[in-house]
């Protein structure tokens, strides 16, 4: 007979529960709000383990079906992993225009992340658009991203960071 690894088997009861809520993003919240990072992806990977479906996944399904609704965005976003998220960001952030959110984004995922967490942001990028994040923001035309990312790929120190992000925030806030 074969056993559940004990990660998936403390949450099944939490997973069968968030799937009747799926529809309910209200229910989704306080069923995942009091939950650590480290609880939601042990969440996920049972989720996975007990209806073949990823919860990101479906929770991106109840996203697609609600665009308007920002809990459902949060809840999506929320469930995955940091790296993931960074590079759902970025590429919002790509894709949205020039905008103060756009470029406080990639600020934040290009100088407020080591060098380890940028390279699986990236990688993640990669995996899921099929694209590099690095191409994408210097040849998109009508952004000037590649002043960002020059500002950005340059910080060697703590400091430079800080005069980084205290500069754009003069200029696009």
């Amino acid at each position: 007979m074969a056993s559940q690894p004990p990660v998936t088997m403390g949450f099944q009861d939490e997973c069968r529960e968030i799937h009747d809520a799926c529809s309910q993003p209200r229910r989704l919240g306080l069923l995942l709000a009091h939950r650590t990072p480290s609880e939601r992806q042990q969440i996920r990977a049972a989720y996975r383990a007990t209806f073949g479906e990823d919860l990101a996944g479906r929770l991106h399904e109840t996203l697609m079906a609600n665009k308007d609704n920002e809990l459902c965005k949060l809840l999506y976003l929320w469930t995955l992993e940091p790296a993931e998220r960074d590079a759902i960001m970025a590429r919002e952030a790509v894709e949205g225009g020039a905008t103060v959110a756009g470029y406080r984004a990639l600020v934040e995922v290009f100088t407020r992340r080591e060098q380890n967490q940028l390279f699986f942001t990236k990688q993640a990028y990669l995996a899921r658009f099929r694209r590099n994040l690095e191409q994408d923001m210097v040849t998109e035309p009508s952004h000037p991203y590649q002043r960002t990312r020059a500002l950005a790929s340059h910080c060697s120190s703590v400091l430079y960071c800080e005069f980084v992000n205290s500069l754009l925030t003069l200029l696009f806030c």
